[in-house]
Parts: C-alpha cells; structure tokens; sequence
C-alpha cells in the first residue's frame, strides 16, 4: 500500500512521461515515431535493474528460469509494431523458425484451451525454457522479476519484488500509454503473441 505522498510522487511520474512521450509522438508520423520512443521505454525499464537500483538484494532470475513465463501478456499495438520491425531485421532462416514456432505453439494453446481449460502454458516464444525474442521482449516482460526464485518454483500467489523498481516501471509504461491515446495511436492492450504473429504474417 502506497502512502498518500508515494501515490501522488507515482502519478506526477506518469504525467512527466506522458507530456514528454506525447512530444515525441508528435514529432514524426506513425509508425516513424514508435521507432525511437518504445526502446526509450524499453531501455529505460532495463536500466532501473542496474545494481545501484537493487537496494542490495539480488536479483534472482537467471537464463532458463522460466516460471514467469506462464501468464498471459499483453502489449499495445505501437510496441508490438516495433518488435515486429526489429524481428524482421534478423536473418531470414531465424526469422522463419521463430514464426513457425509461434504458429505451432498458438494451435497448440488453443488446443489445450479446450481440452485442458486449467493449464497454464508457457508462452510460445519459449523454446528450451528461454526467450527466442528476449532482447526484443515487451515492456512488461523485462519488468517482471523475482528476488526469490525459490518462491517462484513453488507457485507462490506472492512473488518477493522490488516494489520502487515496479512503480518506476509502471510509470514509465502507463506514461507512454497515455500518450498513444493522446496521440491518437492505437493504445488497447492485447495478447501479446497472438498479435505479434498477425502482425508479421499481413507484413509479410
């Protein structure tokens, strides 16, 4: 719970963001805008995990840890564009297999949506327990993160984060959010990976 004077440093945050990502937005049309304002956002959510922002606690996730990986994600269109851009820069072998792999794993959650309602499965850019985009992951995806993987092994309801890390994140992305509206820009969140394939197959 935030105290009265941590709610309102929070939302003066979000307003900072949103009056400087709205001018930035409004700078170039679309899609030329996102190109330079996601990976500021982006970027700026992996620099508040640097060691001076830890509070001394380590930061528990490791390559092949995956148990966040198993919820749903959502992203807004303007991000999910770009990370569709940068994918199509890979080489095409690469490119193609990730496609491919995401069609396949898509079927397949349906599928098990179906039969298996319950089952939460991992997300279809997994391949060997680790992310096949992972230096083009979302926003959400790099803020999440666990100071006990422990915790996140045994299916903990609460996982043990930095809550300063978290509001300055979410800053930053309700920021930039409020400025697609702003900007006119599509700002409704959808399922991640279901919207990044049909955004690379009608680009294709």
């Amino acid at each position: 719970m935030l105290t009265p004077d941590e709610q309102a440093e929070f939302l003066a945050a979000i307003q900072s963001v949103r009056r400087v990502a709205f001018r930035q937005l409004a700078e170039k049309p679309y899609p030329a805008n996102i190109m330079r304002i996601v990976p500021q956002i982006q970027h700026g959510v992996d620099d508040l995990f640097a060691p001076s922002n830890r509070a001394g606690k380590e930061i528990a996730c490791r390559a092949g840890c995956s148990f966040c990986c198993h919820v749903r994600v959502e992203a807004q269109q303007p991000e999910i564009d770009y990370i569709a851009h940068q994918l199509r820069q890979l080489p095409v072998a690469e490119f193609a297999h990730i496609v491919e792999h995401m069609r396949i794993g898509l079927a397949e959650k349906q599928r098990l949506a179906t039969t298996e309602p319950f089952q939460r499965p991992p997300c279809v850019l997994l391949e060997n327990q680790q992310c096949m985009i992972y230096e083009n992951r979302p926003a959400v995806c790099r803020k999440g993160h666990s100071i006990d993987a422990q915790q996140c092994a045994d299916g903990a309801s609460t996982i043990p984060q930095h809550l300063d890390i978290i509001l300055k994140a979410e800053a930053l992305m309700q920021g930039v959010s409020a400025a697609y509206a702003d900007a006119g820009l599509p700002a409704d969140t959808k399922e991640f990976t279901e919207a990044l394939l049909v955004t690379l197959t009608i680009e294709s």
